[in-house]
């Protein structure tokens, strides 16, 4: 329920193929009923590092450096960097903010969930 309250915030329909957290949790159960507690902390943790990786300053940072590699092997000019710079700052406002929301928005709900119910199975084994 919660996740489709964040859905509407987020102005996002809800797709009727997310799987809601009883399914995740079946098939989290299956791919990791044979998982040492090591193992399972580190399927945990590659999950969390990427949520990290799918944020907005993640993809922010990518363009950035693809923009700035490009002026340096192109041209080696103060003013070229500034350029590259001031069409970065546009890019990410005219285009890439809206492309991270609409390629970017459904993962992270279902990756948020996923943890959820990771860190949820995790309890389970340790009780």
């Amino acid at each position: 329920m919660a996740i489709n309250l964040i859905l509407v915030y987020l102005n996002i329909q809800p797709n009727k193929f997310m799987p809601n957290y009883h399914e995740i949790k079946q098939q989290e159960l299956n791919t990791t009923k044979n998982y040492s507690n090591r193992k399972f902390n580190l399927y945990l943790i590659g999950h969390k590092v990427l949520m990290r990786l799918s944020s907005q300053f993640s993809y922010w940072l990518m363009s950035f450096v693809i923009f700035m590699a490009f002026a340096l092997l192109s041209f080696n000019d103060p003013m070229i960097y500034l350029f590259m710079l001031v069409c970065h700052f546009l890019f990410w406002e005219f285009w890439g903010i809206n492309r991270h929301h609409k390629d970017m928005s459904e993962l992270r709900i279902e990756l948020e969930l996923t943890i959820r119910v990771l860190e949820d199975i995790k309890k389970e084994r340790n009780s």
